[in-house]
């Protein structure tokens, strides 16, 4: 009877590799930067492993494979070939006959009359491939023992000899999360000095800067130049980066906002005709179409159901109710009347302009539905995302990281604040509106989303149409 022996060879490497990034690449690799030193490192129990055949039976054996690594998202083992084919091939090169690797993951009782592969689960395997693939991964720093396994099924019509290849382990560090800040500082944006601190600015946002954000949910105090005040910021489930309060721009009908520094598209300028006015001065109108705004002081919502004041951390505003503004206010317009056909079938007639900061605008909703997932509904996507179980103490939108609250004015009138400061419901304007087919006379709604509370805490309600000279709060999101 023949005997066939068949090795399977382990190679591994090792190198030093300083970077300026907090980055690992290699077999075993030691990567030094100037803040932060990435440690990583892989063990094989053995280097060489051997099979016997006496006959054609399926035949596997494994080999542990240590990794270890201090980096907080753990790191990615992967396997290939470390010759340019993947057959176990003959010792001596004047035979041409090989062991080919399976063409496709299979199990044990599937192999072939004459073929080998690996497995990460003793159960599956999978053919050698001559790039890299993905063997074990881990999410989390530490130490972790992985068992490969190989299996070979070889024809006894082989002739006698050794059949061979080497396997070449690789491992690599997970790259750590880039936060908000670090996509920030990567782009090249400046701090500017406020009061003690130092802080990017709201306008240096960009696209490109909330793309390289992935570590979600990332959250910064980032600056609104155009008064010096501080927002919270955050990269969420979304995609999107939101202001996590509201927004609190005093308006000046002295002073134009220019488009250097808010959100105007069609225009490069503009001048309120009325300032911000505190709840004091404030009086009853009917102007639909005008832009007024209320200064709430330093009222906090309040959640009536936790019985506990916002902020929920200690040296945060996320909790403070901000301005109100009448519709036109939010779209930086004197006369929103101009908006008559709605975007219910026009989405092109999206009001562009609002007193959002540059680089961020009004977050839309267009259907009424607060579970859609579709791009053109931003507000019905965050609360899928973050509200979905309504009957969890821990959902609801004015929990971390979204911080909603329920604060507004009293409906179709501007002047009164609602002095349940929360208890109510809380409600935000969008850029969108009706078809004009919906105005029984004049085009004096708008579409907003309403926040109510639940057995446990602030939920999404829906979109609804609100006049258009009620004050109601402003989330800006990133463009």
């Amino acid at each position: 009877m023949q005997k066939i022996k068949l090795g399977a060879l382990f190679a591994l490497c090792a190198s030093l590799i300083a970077s300026a990034n907090v980055s690992a690449d290699g077999d075993n690799i030691l990567t030094v930067n100037a803040d932060v030193t990435t440690k990583i490192s892989l063990i094989l129990s053995q280097e060489q492993m051997n099979f016997t055949f006496e006959d054609g039976a399926f035949q596997s054996s494994g080999v542990t494979i240590t990794g270890s690594t201090n980096s907080a998202r753990g790191y990615k083992i992967s396997v290939q070939a470390n010759l340019p084919y993947t057959e176990l091939k003959h010792q001596k090169v004047t035979i041409l006959d090989n062991i080919p690797a399976i063409a496709e993951p299979i199990e044990s009782s599937a192999f072939p009359e004459s073929g080998w592969g690996y497995s990460t689960d003793a159960t599956l395997f999978k053919p050698l491939t001559i790039e890299p693939a993905t063997a074990f991964e881990t999410t989390v720093n530490g130490r972790v023992d992985h068992t490969f396994t190989t299996g070979i099924k070889a024809s006894t019509t082989l002739p006698a000899g050794i059949y061979t290849n080497e396997l070449l382990f690789s491992i690599v560090a997970n790259p750590t999360a880039t936060s908000l800040e670090m996509a920030y500082e990567d782009s090249g944006a400046e701090r500017v000095t406020v009061g003690d601190g130092q802080y990017f600015t709201m306008q240096d946002m960009t696209p490109e800067i909330c793309a390289m954000t992935d570590d979600i949910p990332s959250e910064i105090q980032a600056v609104d130049v155009r008064d010096n005040k501080l927002y919270w910021i955050t990269k969420l489930a979304d995609g999107h980066c939101w202001m996590t309060q509201n927004l609190d721009l005093d308006l000046d009908s002295s002073v134009a906002l220019t488009s250097d520094t808010t959100n105007l598209k069609t225009v490069s300028s503009w001048t309120p005709v009325e300032s911000t006015k505190i709840v004091s001065e404030a009086t009853m109108h009917n102007d639909y179409n005008l832009p007024h705004s209320l200064d709430t002081g330093e009222r906090y919502a309040y959640n009536v159901n936790e019985l506990k004041t916002y902020p929920f951390d200690e040296n945060g505003q996320h909790g403070h109710i901000g301005n109100l503004y009448t519709w036109a206010a939010a779209l930086a317009t004197n006369n929103a009347d101009v908006y008559v056909q709605g975007t219910d079938g026009h989405p092109e007639n999206t009001p562009q302009d609002s007193i959002c900061p540059k680089g961020w605008r009004l977050p839309t909703i267009t259907a009424n539905d607060p579970s859609k997932t579709g791009s053109d509904n931003e507000w019905g996507r965050i609360n899928y995302l973050y509200n979905e179980n309504r009957s969890d103490t821990t959902a609801g939108l004015d929990n971390a990281p979204l911080y909603f609250n329920r604060a507004r004015m009293g409906y179709g009138y501007y002047g009164i604040f609602d002095s349940r400061d929360g208890a109510g419901s809380g409600e935000y304007w969008t850029p969108n509106y009706p078809e004009k087919a919906s105005y029984s006379t004049n085009p004096t709604s708008a579409y907003y989303v309403r926040l109510t509370s639940n057995t446990y805490n602030t939920i999404f309600n829906s979109r609804n149409v609100q006049s258009r000279n009620s004050g109601l709060s402003i989330r800006c999101i990133a463009e």
